[in-house]
C-alpha cells in the first residue's frame, strides 16, 4: 500500500514538472524594439549655374561635403541633422556652409516598397566673407523607396525648399534624385545618387556618394 502511495506522488510530482516546464517554454517576452542610430558621410559634385539680373553664369564645379547623424524611432518617425560644408570653383569661387535639422515620416505601402514625407528646417552661411548675413530657409522630400533584395534598393525623392526671408530673391530649387543602395554588411551601406536640380536662377546636375553606420 505504501509503495502505491509513493508511485501515485511520484507520478503526481512528473506531471506537474513536465506541465509547468512545458508552460514555460511557451511564454514569449514583449519589448520595445531599441531606436536605431545611424551615422552618414555625403560627396557631393555638381556642375550648376546661377542666374544675376536676368543672365545666366558660367557653368561651376561644386563640392559638397556633409555629415548627418539620425534617429529611427522604429515606428514610422525619424529625425535628423546635417552639416555640410561647400565649395564653389571657377570665376565666382566661394566656400559656404550649412545646418539643417529634418523630421520624416514613412509609411509601409507594400511589401518592400516605401513612401515617406520629411520637413525641415536649415541656415546657410559663407565662410568666403564672414560679414555676409545667414540664410536661414525650410524645405521638405518626398521619397518612393523599393527594396529589391536583402542587399540592394534603391529610391527617387524629390526636395524642394527657398529660403524664408524673400530679400534673398527667388531662391526656391527643384532638386530630383535617384538611388541605388547596397548594403555591405548588415550595418554599413554605400549609395550612389544622380542629381539634379532646376530652379528659376538656379540649374545643376551631379552625383552623390554617401557611406552610412547603424548603431
Amino acid at each position: 500500500m505504501k509503495n502505491k502511495y509513493i508511485t501515485l506522488i511520484v507520478t503526481i510530482l512528473t506531471s506537474v514538472t513536465s506541465y509547468a516546464g512545458d508552460t514555460t517554454s511557451k511564454v514569449v517576452l514583449t519589448q520595445a524594439e531599441p531606436y536605431e542610430y545611424s551615422v552618414e558621410g555625403h560627396y557631393t559634385g555638381m556642375y550648376q549655374r546661377t542666374k544675376s539680373d536676368g543672365q545666366w553664369g558660367p557653368y561651376q564645379w561644386n563640392n559638397t561635403e556633409a555629415v548627418s547623424t539620425a534617429v529611427d524611432f522604429k515606428n514610422g518617425w525619424d529625425i535628423e541633422a546635417e552639416q555640410g560644408v561647400s565649395r564653389t570653383t571657377g570665376p565666382d569661387q566661394q566656400t559656404g556652409g550649412y545646418t539643417e535639422f529634418k523630421l520624416r515620416h514613412s509609411w509601409e505601402i507594400r511589401k518592400n516598397l516605401e513612401f515617406s514625407l520629411r520637413g525641415g528646417i536649415g541656415d546657410g552661411y559663407s565662410y568666403t566673407d564672414p560679414s555676409a548675413a545667414n540664410v536661414p530657409y525650410w524645405l521638405y522630400q518626398v521619397r518612393l523607396k523599393y527594396k529589391i533584395n536583402d542587399k540592394w534598393s534603391s529610391y527617387v525623392r524629390y526636395d524642394g525648399g527657398a529660403a524664408f526671408n524673400a530679400s534673398y530673391g527667388n531662391t526656391y530649387v527643384n532638386t530630383v534624385k535617384v538611388a541605388l543602395n547596397y548594403e555591405i554588411c548588415k550595418s554599413v551601406e554605400l549609395g550612389a545618387r544622380y542629381i539634379t536640380g532646376f530652379g528659376e536662377n538656379y540649374q545643376g546636375n551631379g552625383f552623390e556618394i554617401i557611406l552610412e553606420k547603424t548603431f
